[in-house]
């Protein structure tokens, strides 16, 4: 799990490549704890490597077939590949004791505002709104749905709060599945600029493996 945090870090600093690698050693060293599993594929597939990512889910399935996120993550894959009633469909099969409610309220969204059933993705705008507050990857899908929606003023409050909690994901700003409708807003490009150079410093300063520290050279002995 100490594993685990830190790619969960390396991903909201966009240091895609270097999480993969600190999940997979995880996955390595504990090949039962599902949490590092889910956090590949997702990053595969948000960074659109999504034969990587379908291979990923396949392994994932057979390990964990009785899980619920296990069905929940393929609400994600069906989002990636466009399918949105093949989704909702899905959706409305998921039992009860599902995990990510508020990642599964937001996919549907989407997949509704893509339908152009603009007014059933709204209700969702309220939970997704008071998810946002608390954790940062619920503020940048809540921002993307008021994106979708037409309200940029609310995507922009929304991002603010997402990188005020540590979102500096590039990799998912610069989508255009989350955020096409901003692209052509006078706040977008400085906002990314803020993260663009946030991200350079992270690049400089963390990476994974770590580096091993050289060892003190031991004084000789006195004679």
């Amino acid at each position: 799990m100490v594993l685990h945090y830190i790619g969960y870090t390396l991903r909201l600093s966009n240091l895609f490549d270097d999480a993969i690698r600190a999940e997979r050693q995880g996955i390595d060293l504990d090949p039962s704890a599902p949490w590092g599993y889910w956090a590949v594929q997702r990053m595969l597939m948000e960074s659109g490597r999504m034969d990587e990512a379908q291979a990923w889910s396949e392994r994932v399935s057979r390990r964990f077939v009785h899980h619920p996120r296990t069905r929940e993550y393929e609400l994600i894959r069906l989002f990636w590949e466009g399918r949105n009633e093949e989704l909702l469909a899905e959706a409305k099969r998921l039992p009860e004791e599902k995990e990510a409610g508020f990642t599964n309220l937001f996919l549907r969204a989407m997949a509704l505002v893509r339908m152009g059933r603009v007014e059933e993705a709204r209700e969702a705008a309220p939970q997704m709104e008071s998810a946002a507050w608390v954790d940062m990857d619920f503020a940048s899908y809540a921002a993307a749905l008021h994106a979708h929606l037409g309200d940029a003023d609310k995507a922009f409050a929304l991002l603010a709060r997402a990188v005020e909690l540590g979102n500096d994901m590039l990799v998912q700003y610069e989508n255009p599945a989350f955020f096409a409708p901003l692209f052509g807003d006078a706040r977008w490009e400085p906002f990314l600029a803020g993260v663009r150079g946030r991200v350079e410093v992270y690049r400089q300063k963390m990476r994974w493996p770590l580096e091993p520290v050289p060892a003190a050279a031991t004084p000789a002995p006195a004679p």
